[in-house]
C-alpha cells in the first residue's frame, strides 16, 4: 500500500494509482501492468457504467465490447522462456466490422 499519496501536480498517473490503492478500490496483481478491482471499486465502476450507458442510449449510440488483445510477440517471447508453454489462442489476422456504409463482415480467425 502506498505510504504517502504523490502530489497530482507532480505525477498524475502515480497520484491516481496511489489514491486507488490507498482507498482500497484496487490492488496490483501478479500480472505486470494489471490491477485487481476490489468490490467497492467495482461497484463504483458499475454505477459509472450504468450512468454512461443511459447517456449513450439517449443519444442513439450503442455499446461495443472489445476483448483483450495481446500481441503475438508476447506469446512468442513466453514460448522461448517456458519449456511447457502452450500458446493456444484465437488469432485474428483480418477483421472488418459491419458499419452503416458496408454490410459485409470479413474475418479470418483461427484457434
Amino acid at each position: 500500500m502506498a505510504k504517502e499519496i504523490t502530489s497530482r501536480a507532480e505525477d498524475y498517473s502515480k497520484w491516481y494509482n496511489d489514491l486507488i490503492i490507498k482507498a482500497g478500490l484496487a490492488d496490483y496483481s501478479a500480472v505486470r501492468g494489471c490491477m485487481v478491482i476490489k468490490p467497492y471499486g467495482y461497484a463504483i465502476w458499475e454505477n459509472m457504467r450504468d450512468i454512461l450507458d443511459k447517456m449513450f442510449k439517449a443519444t442513439g449510440h450503442s455499446n461495443a465490447y472489445f476483448p483483450l488483445f495481446v500481441p503475438k510477440s508476447l506469446f512468442e517471447a513466453e514460448e522461448k522462456k517456458c519449456r511447457r508453454f502452450c500458446k493456444r489462442m484465437c488469432s485474428c489476422n483480418t477483421l472488418s466490422v459491419e458499419n452503416r456504409y458496408s454490410k459485409s463482415r470479413k474475418t479470418d480467425c483461427r484457434s
